[in-house]
């Protein structure tokens, strides 16, 4: 199959959960994806790795890929061939939960927001990971076709609070940011417009960032 056909599969078994993230929200943590595999046990079943393949994950470390089919591998074998044939045990549901979330953290779905922006965000962090951005919190990626119907790559980079008190101090850092992170996308995708939008870390909470800067709209470089 394909590195979309398993996103979609394991990102569809965890939508019919509580939770669903957004590019504006903040990403679940652990205990947030075990609670929310915690309200059903639909996802218990095979069909919620197929279409896995290590060979789709190259854009992954060594580490990482390996560690990724390991889980996939495990939650394989304890996956019921039969859902619903009977019931599943506690100590059964709550280790395949463990490894389900582990296969989620890896997917990061509050981060990429489909299997091409995984691919594609993973590639860009690589190459900014040889000099890292100062002042940057975090950056997620969404691909698709805009309204003309181009190819694009939506790119939303959060600032730090040490870089965003003021809105001239978050401005400056946003335009730097945009630059640099804007050379490498072309790079790395060249067949997408890329669309940016530059937010402070504070935005993604209501309480703390409330009376900070606004962010900048989306815009082509």
């Amino acid at each position: 199959m394909s590195l979309e056909a398993f996103w979609k599969n394991v990102r569809g078994a965890y939508s019919r959960l509580e939770y669903d993230p957004g590019m504006d929200r903040p990403a679940p943590t652990r205990a947030r994806i075990l609670a929310d595999l915690g309200l059903d046990d639909a996802w218990f079943r095979k069909s919620t790795v197929a279409g896995f393949s290590i060979d789709d994950f190259g854009f992954l470390g060594e580490f990482e890929r390996t560690r990724l089919a390991e889980r996939v591998e495990q939650f394989k074998n304890a996956a019921p061939r039969a859902p619903g044939l009977q019931p599943n045990s506690r100590e059964a549901l709550d280790l395949a939960a463990e490894t389900l979330a582990d296969i989620i953290e890896v997917l990061d779905f509050g981060r990429y927001a489909d299997a091409e922006a995984l691919r594609l965000g993973k590639l860009i962090e690589g190459e900014l990971a040889s000099s890292p951005l100062e002042g940057v919190a975090e950056i997620r990626f969404q691909t698709g076709l805009d309204h003309t119907g181009d190819a694009m790559i939506r790119i939303v980079v959060f600032i730090d609070s040490g870089h965003s008190q003021t809105d001239e101090q978050f401005l400056k850092q946003a335009d730097s940011t945009r630059s640099i992170v804007d050379s490498v996308a072309n790079d790395i995708a060249p067949d997408r417009w890329p669309y940016y939008r530059m937010l402070s870390i504070d935005d993604l909470s209501p309480l703390v960032g409330a009376g900070g800067p606004a962010g900048m709209p989306e815009e082509r470089p």
